[in-house]
Formats: C-alpha cells, sequence, structure tokens
C-alpha cells in the first residue's frame, strides 16, 4: 500500500467506525502507545506514517485482520465496506464490560420482541431480490 492509500484507510476506516480520535489515542495507550492528535492527524493526511507495530494495532482497533488476500490496489476501497455485522462487532469490542453486558440485553429484548427477528420467509425473500 502507498504512503497515500494508508492515509486514506486510516481515515476513513476511523470515520466509518465513528470513533473519534481521542478515543484512537485512548485505545492507542491501552497498548501502550502515547500519541499526540497531531500524529494521528499526520497519518490521516500522509505527512507521516505510523510504525509497523502502531499499524497492526491501528488495523485491530479498527476490526481488520488481513489484508493478504485484497489486491493492493484495492485495499483500500474493500476495506472500507463494512457490514452492519462489522460494524455492531467493532462497536462491541470498544466497549468495558458493562457497556457490553448493556449491549446484549438490549439485542436480546429487540429479538425477543419478535418484531426484529429474522424470519425464514423474509432470508428467502432477500435471496430472490
Amino acid at each position: 500500500m502507498s504512503k497515500k492509500q494508508i492515509a486514506l484507510f486510516l481515515k476513513n476506516r476511523r470515520r466509518e467506525l465513528n470513533i473519534t480520535v481521542k478515543e484512537v489515542i485512548d485505545y492507542l495507550k491501552n497498548y501502550g502507545i502515547n500519541i499526540s492528535e497531531k500524529t494521528l492527524y499526520g497519518w490521516e493526511s500522509g505527512h507521516s506514517q505510523p510504525d509497523s507495530d502502531t499499524f497492526i494495532i491501528l488495523c485491530k482497533i479498527y476490526g481488520v485482520e488481513s489484508f493478504s488476500e485484497i489486491p493492493q490496489e484495492q485495499a483500500v476501497e474493500q476495506i472500507s465496506k463494512t457490514t452492519l455485522e462489522d460494524k455492531l462487532l467493532n462497536y462491541f469490542r470498544l466497549m468495558n464490560d458493562e457497556g457490553k453486558e448493556r449491549m446484549l440485553d438490549y439485542a436480546e429484548d429487540l429479538v425477543s420482541s419478535g418484531r426484529y427477528k429474522k424470519t425464514y420467509q423474509s432470508e428467502l425473500a432477500k435471496e430472490e431480490a
């Protein structure tokens, strides 16, 4: 990936996940990496780049596990297409234990209401469309 692609990836992925710069900095601190907002903005603008270890941790934070199957010229484009399940999982990973419990309780309430539960008929309709 080029320097410009890495910058674009970092900026777009953070925005897609609705993660603030401060949150990224806090997550990095959990991994023992202390940076300023200016540093992160530098990475996102392409003026500088994170070292490889930091980039791997950023990929963890952003829910990206592998670039190996994505052609280099399409990497940023493919990574930025996130499914709803990916987004939900990323939010879950960013929460503390109390937040995770509340999220699970809310999901259970939605499913048990019946209104949001997936049915066999709705899946057939999707496949036919």
